[in-house]
């Protein structure tokens, strides 16, 4: 213990109680609380500027496409407004990766809402539903074609370019 500090600060500083010193006053479990709260706040800050950073893109993507009359859905713009940002730099994917994580694991909650809506729909999707299942089907595999084509051309470009010998200069 300090010349300068009484019994109660030196407890305070140390954590420790001194000799006759209820265990009531030991101040620096809390202090380290405050520390812990300090950081939960802060961490708490940046996922809501995140989320708001994400939502005025959004709400920015929908002016556009009803300013303009464009024929996407603001969400859609939306993200090739975010695509775009983030492979120029203007935005870094650390500022919004803890709220853009969120948002992807709890992904399957925003479909409740569209689910419960499609059940008001039951009579027309059980006499033209075959058609959306038709497109969905013709979709999908047009998906999975192109993705494996591409994939096919790169792997045999990539393999051409791996094979080619490369031309060296005789050293001088």
């Amino acid at each position: 213990m300090s010349k300068r500090m009484g019994p109660i600060a030196a407890a305070w500083v140390s954590g420790t109680p001194t000799p006759g010193m209820a265990h009531s006053f030991r101040f620096a479990p809390s202090v380290a609380a405050w520390g812990t709260q300090l950081q939960r706040l802060k961490a708490a800050g940046i996922f809501t500027l995140q989320i708001a950073g994400l939502w005025l893109i959004y709400r920015l993507s929908a002016w556009i496409v009803a300013r303009c009359h464009l024929p996407v859905p603001g969400n859609v713009l939306g993200m090739l407004i975010l695509f775009a940002m983030l492979t120029t730099g203007v935005v870094k994917l650390e500022w919004i990766a803890g709220a853009a994580d969120l948002l992807t694991k709890h992904l399957a909650f925003f479909f409740i809402p569209v689910a419960v809506g499609l059940m008001q729909w039951g009579d027309l999707l059980w006499r033209t539903g075959h058609w959306l299942l038709l497109a969905l089907i013709v979709s999908t595999l047009a998906g999975l074609a192109t993705t494996g084509g591409l994939l096919q051309l790169l792997a045999a470009r990539q393999c051409s370019t791996i094979a080619r010998p490369i031309a060296t200069e005789p050293a001088r």
